[in-house]
């Protein structure tokens, strides 16, 4: 489900409501691997939330993040909002 919602820099973007990512680990999974497969959801995230900063602020999310501008700061926090990270693990 998707919903619109205005942001002060954004504009108007359509979110996904309810997106949360559920990973299902075995116990036997040895640690180096998890770390793997976990990095790589949380890579997607960042390259999302990346190319939507460059598209809407011609700055990438490492620029907005560092940046002592007030402005930035509200930027960041809005792709923040749009593209949050939900993620839950469990072990079988």
């Amino acid at each position: 489900m998707t919903t619109e919602k205005d942001f002060q820099y954004s504009g108007k973007v359509y979110t996904h409501k309810n997106i949360t990512i559920i990973a299902r680990y075995d116990k036997e999974l040895n640690y180096e691997k998890y770390r793997e497969i976990r990095n790589k959801f949380y890579l997607a995230y960042n390259e999302v939330r990346n190319e939507f900063a460059i598209s809407k602020f011609n700055k990438n999310q490492t620029e907005l993040l560092n940046s002592d501008e007030q402005e930035d700061i509200i930027k960041w926090r809005e792709i923040r909002e749009i593209f949050p990270i939900r993620y839950t693990e469990t072990v079988d």
